[in-house]
């Protein structure tokens, strides 16, 4: 998944095995196990060595989610 945000900033993460959504009642969330280094394109281009993954407590200020297959099962 790569998520850009409203300033601009963009991650990438893999919501795989232990990854999990935040919902009601408290605010939508996102905790991912992966996170992936993106090109200026948003592109993947490897995952990220030594990271445990990556927590959104809060989702409000993410403008679009891209799902896409991840280069390793391409």
């Amino acid at each position: 998944m790569v998520l850009e945000f409203m300033n601009g900033a963009r991650v990438a993460e893999a919501f795989a095995e232990a990854s999990m959504a935040f919902t009601f009642p408290e605010p939508h969330g996102l905790f991912l196990v992966r996170e992936w280094l993106i090109n200026q394109s948003g592109e993947l281009i490897e995952e990220v060595p030594g990271t445990r993954g990556l927590l959104i407590p809060n989702i409000d200020q993410v403008c679009y989610i891209r799902i896409q297959e991840s280069p390793e099962s391409a």
